[in-house]
């Protein structure tokens, strides 16, 4: 007894601190991975003394740097606060995407202005735990300092650092040996399981909510943070094509430079849509425009595109639906890669425009004629959908130059949903909040459309404009919308976070019946099949196809996986600006 109360005395502060942070990164597992370790102590031990090793490692050493200090330790009050700020930003971008933070994530920070208060919607238990314990820790520190009892030796620092490094490496060495992976793995996999910290492990970068999770069931948030970092500085930016990929792609996009559009076109792209919210939810129809515009006998309706966003979420929504490639893996193309060229089909209309809401956001300024545009119109502050739109209808009304495209784009239904309604529907009182404030926001919206799309349906311009309105990307793309999924679920609303799609809707003069599709397919498909429309001669220049070919869609010439890899190459190496 006497020996423990020598160790807490002498070791006190060390004890607390590693303690203090162990906790933080207990919790954050515990409210992104919604995992039970328990249930591997008697089916898995070897699991899970591993995935405990993952997590009191980092601990260990961070804390093991009091031993260093000769006098006071208020630093550690600060390299908690440094360590709150990474798991809370962390626990923010997982709500969010259902991912861990990454380098390109961390540099897109700046984008968040003006929209600050998305963050609060996310905010729950697990933020204010984590907050909740720094101030613990800080009144214990303050004890142990009243008391001076902490014991400093660099023997104690290299005792616990070399003690805890060494056991991270055998249990990471057994666990790859016991694991599923042993027989599979080459020398050098083997290696980087079991290298210490988890900072060489395989799915520590990998762009994958599945491996970012198994990653982080037996490693740490903290070794997170060096890991990734690593492995950004060691991956390459820019990338060649051999001629065996070039001709691949050249295959695909052969049609891409000889559009000739027949119409005029208006594209909308609005902020956050998923296709649910088009159905009645509780008996009410909140987007009553829509829900009846796509019923009209010149519209195409699909109801099932797969939303393909990756990082940069609405810059990645556009540059799906302007050029048709997809997302690369490791970056946001709009800011590494926005000057590059790409295929469109703005540049081929006699003038085309952007309508942006929020001036400055994803690179817009240019990356719009890296998109074919010829005019940007940028409001100086956050602009609401119904100043966006009526811009769009007086340009349109007002334009003599034909054929001419627009492209406007949407926000007033941004996280966390706050668009001023002035008749907010009533709905039934159990429903959550956030979707509450969800689908008025997408009302709003609805009636800002309603007025912009009837000015042009029954202006002269309805015989020869194509319209267009999809949503950028879905909204609740993580699987931290429990309480939601649990009311859909109880209410019938076909609604599941993380597997909900984005709604397609075009409108023709040439569609002489209203079509329907219901069945998956994807976003990169919107820029074939507009294409289609604008000029019936182009038979899917990209990777996707035209929606209302039904051969095409039986027959997809290339898997989604295999779009992603070379849309990652043909950005990487500019392939189109590198073409004669």
């Amino acid at each position: 007894m006497n020996r423990i109360s020598t160790l807490f005395r002498k070791n006190g502060l060390f004890l607390a601190f590693a303690f203090t942070i162990f906790l933080k990164v207990t919790i954050f597992n515990i409210a992104t991975a919604h995992v039970d370790k328990w249930q591997e102590l008697l089916s898995y031990p070897t699991f899970f003394f591993v995935s405990w090793f993952g997590k009191v490692l980092p601990a260990v050493i961070i804390a093991s740097t009091v031993y260093l200090c000769r006098r006071c330790q208020w630093w550690t009050i600060v390299i908690c606060l440094l360590i709150d700020v990474w798991i809370v930003s962390n626990l923010f971008y997982f709500k969010a995407n259902g991912l861990y933070l990454t380098p390109e994530a961390i540099c897109l920070i700046g984008n968040l202005r003006g929209f600050e208060s998305s963050l609060f919607a996310l905010l729950d238990w697990s933020v204010f735990l984590v907050l909740t314990i720094t101030i613990a820790y800080v009144v214990v520190y303050l004890g142990f300092r009243l008391r001076q009892c902490q014991m400093r030796s660099t023997r104690c620092f290299f005792g616990w650092v070399l003690s805890f490094l060494l056991l991270d490496c055998v249990s990471n060495g057994v666990y790859t040996y016991n694991g599923y992976r042993w027989e599979k793995q080459t020398l050098g996999q083997r290696l980087s399981n079991a290298y210490p910290f988890g900072l060489l492990h395989e799915d520590a970068v990998n762009h994958s909510s599945y491996y970012q999770m198994d990653y982080m069931y037996y490693q740490s948030v903290l070794s997170y943070f060096p890991a990734m970092f690593m492995h950004a500085y060691w991956s390459s930016s820019r990338t060649s094509l051999s001629e065996e990929e070039c001709s691949r792609i050249a295959s695909y996009w052969k049609g891409c430079r000889d559009i000739y559009p027949s119409h005029n076109l208006v594209f909308i792209l609005v902020e956050s849509l998923e296709s649910w919210p088009l159905e009645k939810v509780n008996g009410i129809d909140y987007m009553p425009y829509l829900s009846q515009f796509k019923q009209n006998e010149h519209v195409f309706y699909a109801d099932r595109l797969k939303c393909q966003i990756k990082y940069g979420m609405s810059g990645d929504g556009q540059m799906i639906s302007m050029t048709g490639l997809l997302p690369i893996d490791k970056d946001v193309a709009c800011f590494r890669y926005g000057r590059n060229r790409y295929p469109n089909f703005a540049s081929f209309f006699v003038k085309s425009t952007i309508f942006n809401p929020s001036k400055g956001e994803w690179n817009q300024t240019v990356v719009t004629p890296s998109y074919g545009f010829d005019h940007l119109i940028e409001t100086e502050n956050r602009g609401t959908d119904e100043s966006i739109l009526q811009q769009t209808s007086d340009y349109v009304l007002s334009e003599s130059e034909m054929p001419f495209c627009t492209l406007s784009l949407t926000i007033s239904s941004h996280l966390p949903f706050n668009a001023s309604l002035a008749q907010p529907y009533s709905q039934d009182s159990d429903m959550p909040a956030l979707m509450s404030r969800y689908l008025n926001s997408l009302s709003y919206t609805d009636s800002c459309l309603q007025v912009c799309v009837e000015k042009i349906l029954n202006s002269p311009l309805a015989d020869s404009t194509v319209i267009v309105i999809t949503g950028d990307h879905t909204i609740f793309r993580s699987n931290s919308y429990g309480d939601l999924d649990s009311y859909a679920s109880a209410k019938g609303i076909p609604f599941k976070a993380n597997h909900n799609y984005v709604p397609l809707i075009i409108y023709s003069p040439d569609i002489v019946r209203n079509e329907y599709l219901h069945e998956e397919v994807y976003q990169m498909d919107i820029f074939p099949t507009v294409c289609a429309m604008l000029d019936s001669t182009v038979h899917n220049p990209s990777f996707g196809v035209n929606l209302r070919d039904s051969v095409a869609r039986q027959h997809r010439p290339i898997s989604e996986e295999e779009a992603y890899r070379m849309s990652d190459l043909m950005i990487r190496s500019n392939y189109f600006g590198l073409q004669k």
